[in-house]
């Protein structure tokens, strides 16, 4: 019997608060009407009972901007500043469309509407792209070289953007990336290395979009520099031989052995989806590493990488494709400028 007092009462206050929202969308409609015939004393009252429940999320924007214009055309400025500012902090993301009228679009552009502050977090994936320029072995180099592999790594972080100039964009952060590398080589006809480096970095990024539309989507190119620095790198190596001995197993740690900074270039390109309120960017390009990392005065220290795993680190850099994808946090303060 409880539950069917519940539910009874459910279904009650479901039904007025769906009589209330009829009725508020049919006076929002008269509203409209009275407008067009240019009757603008009543549309106020009729309205404005409704502003804070009754309407749809659309229907509040209109309505708001019912107000405005019946302020702006009865010569009652200051109201129609009042509800401007209302609207802007009820849709700030609102932006002019067709359908708004010049009156509209001269006061709108009397506020300051751009956010005051946006952070972008972020999440991707990486695609390493070794290149080596000189290699190292304690094998015969003239037959044999090692090979490297592409793997996939991960990366996140946040940037703080801003406005530079209309269609150009700002941006520097913080981010944080792990990258992997596969390693082979046969020093010697009776045992091979192989093994994955792994590394772990943390960035600052500085970087610049410029924005532009194809067929109707919001695009952009980006270009920038990121300065990374080395938290970790090591390799986990297998040492196996052709015979059938046992292997050699382990990971060895080359972070003291390897420079700490490496100043990245980065060039991508996106696109800016919208869902609802819910602002997305989609981009992806590459990242290219510029300062070998492996030490030359230290190359021939790490004895256990030598010794135990017959390996000498090679000359390279690791460039990097990435896929990232950033979630648009926006907090605006609409503020009348003139």
């Amino acid at each position: 019997m409880k539950h069917l007092n519940l539910i009874g009462l459910f279904i009650i206050l479901s039904s007025g608060f769906l009589i209330a929202q009829t009725n508020c969308s049919e006076q929002l409609r008269q509203a409209e009407r009275r407008f067009d015939e240019g009757l603008l004393d009543d549309i106020p009252q009729m309205i404005r009972p409704c502003m804070e429940s009754g309407f749809t999320k659309e229907e509040r924007a209109n309505a708001y901007k019912l107000l405005i214009q019946t302020y702006l055309f009865s010569d009652n400025r200051q109201s129609a500043d009042e509800e401007m500012l209302k609207f802007l902090k009820a849709f700030p993301e609102y932006s002019i469309g067709a359908a708004d009228t010049k009156e509209f679009i001269d006061l709108y552009k009397t506020y300051r509407t751009e956010p005051i502050l946006r952070i972008e977090p972020f999440l991707g994936v990486s695609y390493s792209m070794p290149y080596v320029f000189e290699y190292y072995g304690l094998g015969d180099l003239n037959s044999n070289v090692p090979e490297y592999f592409s793997n996939l790594g991960l990366s996140a972080g946040a940037n703080y953007t801003d406005v530079l100039y209309k269609g150009i964009d700002g941006s520097f952060g913080l981010s944080f990336h792990y990258s992997r590398v596969g390693y082979y080589y046969q020093a010697f006809d009776y045992t091979y290395i192989e093994g994955t480096y792994i590394e772990l970095h943390v960035g600052l990024p500085l970087s610049v979009r410029y924005y532009f539309k194809v067929k109707g989507f919001e695009m952009f190119a980006k270009g920038g520099v990121e300065t990374v620095y080395l938290i970790q790198s090591s390799n986990d190596l297998t040492r196996g031989y052709t015979s059938g001995a046992d292997n050699l197993v382990g990971t060895v740690n080359l972070t003291d052995y390897h420079k700490k900074l490496d100043v990245r270039p980065f060039v991508g390109v996106g696109f800016s989806p919208r869902f609802g309120n819910i602002k997305l960017l989609v981009d992806t390009g590459f990242r290219f590493g510029t300062i070998v990392p492996v030490d030359k005065d230290l190359r021939y220290y790490n004895n256990e990488l030598r010794e135990k795993y017959y390996m000498i680190e090679d000359k390279w850099i690791f460039n990097h494709f990435y896929f990232n994808i950033s979630y648009v946090f926006s907090i605006y303060k609409p503020t009348k400028i003139r």
